[in-house]
Order: structure tokens, then sequence, then C-alpha cells
């Protein structure tokens, strides 16, 4: 091992523990590249999806804060952070993370399209509707935004645009 304090490296051994599901060693990973850099913002966005998959949301939602209070403009651990807080029946404040995620970073898709589920759940129709259209402007590819989009014309009555969306999903 060349620098075995090399922060970085853990983090993507982490990375790459995750990926394969090694959930609980991708954690104790993330947790070591840590203790080795406490000032590793990607680090705790990690270490806290992979605590969000399996259940501990409290302390994802403590790591997704953390990164946030080293990076203040990190979109995607701002996104993370809705996503534990909607798990957690904290729709306003996941809506805030959504939002928060996608005015720094206005061309992410699946942040737009996270904010769209839980404007569509609070009866926001047309926002809904605008962000799924976001997303998918942003990634022609994205079939859950396409499905969700199909599910929100359903709701609207317009089957012929629902039969669209499903069939390009």
């Amino acid at each position: 091992r060349l620098r075995p304090d090399f922060a970085i490296a853990h983090g993507n051994l982490g990375t790459c523990q995750y990926d394969s599901g090694d959930v609980e060693q991708a954690i104790r990973t993330f947790k070591y590249a840590l203790q080795l850099e406490p000032n590793y913002p990607d680090a705790y966005n990690s270490l806290g999806n992979a605590q969000r998959d399996i259940g501990l949301l409290e302390e994802a939602i403590q790591s997704f804060r953390s990164a946030l209070r080293l990076k203040p403009d990190h979109p995607h651990a701002y996104n993370n952070l809705g996503n534990a807080m909607k798990d957690k029946g904290m729709v306003k404040e996941a809506v805030h993370c959504y939002v928060t995620a996608v005015r720094i970073m206005p061309k992410f898709a699946a942040a737009h399209s996270n904010l769209a589920s839980l404007l569509k759940e609070q009866g926001k129709l047309e926002q809904a509707l605008a962000h799924y259209h976001e997303a998918i402007t942003i990634e022609p590819l994205f079939a859950d935004a396409y499905s969700n989009l199909g599910n929100l014309y359903k709701d609207f009555g317009k089957t012929e645009e629902a039969v669209k969306c499903y069939a390009t999903a």
C-alpha cells in the first residue's frame, strides 16, 4: 500500500463496495475515509446513501447535513437529503431540499423528477407536470420520469398522452 492514509482512495473503495452490494462494508470504509479526512463532503454524501439504504434514516440525514456544512452548494447532497426526508414523511423539508438542488444545478434531472413526485402528492399537478417535462428534457432516456409523467397524465384523464409516456418508458 503506497498511501494507507489516502482518504480519497478509501472513499472510492467504499463506492465500489456500495455498488457491488456490500453496504455494511461500504459504511465502514466511508467512516474510515472520514477519520482520515474529516472535511470530505463526498464521503459524507456516500455514507448517507449507504445508511439510507439500510434504513438508518437519522444517521443518513446527519451525514447529508455534514456534507452540506462542508459544501453548501452540493446539489447531490441536497437531493439525497430530500430523499431521506421524504422517507421520514418530512415532505415540506424534502420539497425544500429538491428545490435547492435544482436551484444549484438546474440541469439535475433526478432532482426535478423527485420534486415533481412530491408536488404531485401535494396536488400541485401543473408544477409537477413542468418538473417531469424538465427532467425528460434534461435526460431524454429517463424511464422513471416518463412513467411518472404517464401516471400524472392518467390522473388528468389524458389517456393518449399517458400511453405515449408508458410506451416510451
